[in-house]
């Protein structure tokens, strides 16, 4: 397998860059510490701003780390009508146990969802958390499954967790008790040492999900520490016992930043296809990616 980085684009007034998803024409794109939901065109321009909620304290565009609701991952989910985006928080504590469902078009309608009895569920789960915080990551829907990354670059334990979409959106919708879940846990390349954790999940068919994943020099869940590489693979849903295959992402030699999202852009042929990345240099400038992956 084999990734490579084959444009680069800054994002002014993105900060900390942590989601992207593909819709139609449209590419949004999310913060951890934004309260703000981007959305570029396919020339990565940016045509709208849509602000999720209103912080209590956002100096310099920026929403204070303990204030935070840390919204890492987002994904399509399909409804009545098209398509709404669902966003969550990490979970990893009380106030980013929350999320918002947001209109993929005019008006751009932003619904908050509370999410912290299925995150309380999730950190009961041994399989998941290993005696750790939550972390979550990162989220995609297949078909009639929706997915979502426990990242577990501190823990050792990185986790898919699934569920079925129809008693997900139930539960969201206050009409469906928890849905049942399914856990599977994946061992990820280190470096220097330091174990990778996932940072982002995408769905290429029915068959295959793509996700990234990231070394990060940190003791815990929380505090930021320095990039030391990321990764790209993809997970076989027809042979769940099955390790994913794994390349390093590269720009001619190893990236050494943090890919925190991923979305595909197109499927190429069977075994090779084009991807958008988003990176968060916690503090600096984000960064888009496009990537070139086969396998």
């Amino acid at each position: 397998m084999q990734a490579h980085i084959s444009s680069r684009t800054q994002l002014p007034g993105i900060p900390s860059a942590s989601g992207i998803e593909v819709v139609g024409e449209q590419v949004f794109i999310i913060g951890d510490d934004s309260a703000w939901l981007s959305v570029l065109n396919r020339q990565w321009e940016l045509t709208r701003k849509i602000r999720l909620y209103e912080p209590s304290s956002e100096p310099a565009g920026r929403v204070p780390k303990p204030l935070k609701p840390d919204l890492e991952a987002m994904a399509a989910l399909p409804c009545k009508g098209g398509t709404q985006l669902l966003v969550i928080g990490s979970g990893s504590a009380q106030n980013r146990n929350t999320g918002f469902r947001i209109e993929t078009g005019p008006p751009f309608g932003v619904h908050p969802c509370d999410l912290s009895g299925l995150y309380a569920n999730f950190s009961r789960h041994p399989q998941i958390v290993g005696g750790r915080k939550l972390n979550l990551e990162g989220l995609a829907v297949s078909q009639d499954t929706i997915f979502f990354l426990q990242r577990g670059n501190v823990s050792g334990m990185n986790a898919l967790v699934s569920m079925s979409l129809t008693a997900f959106s139930d539960y969201l919708d206050h009409a469906a008790p928890l849905p049942e879940i399914t856990v599977r846990g994946y061992q990820l390349p280190a470096i220097q040492g330091l174990p990778a954790g996932f940072s982002g999940l995408a769905a290429i068919d029915s068959r295959r999900l793509l996700f990234t994943a990231t070394v990060e020099d940190t003791a815990d869940e929380i505090t930021d520490g320095a990039s030391l590489g990321s990764f790209v693979g993809i997970i076989d849903l027809g042979n769940p016992d099955c390790q994913p295959e794994i390349a390093p992402i590269l720009c001619n030699t190893p990236f050494n930043g943090k890919v925190e999202s991923i979305a595909v852009l197109q499927t190429v042929s069977e075994n090779r296809l084009q991807a958008v990345a988003v990176t968060d240099s916690d503090g600096g400038a984000s960064e888009l990616l496009v990537l070139e992956i086969s396998w």
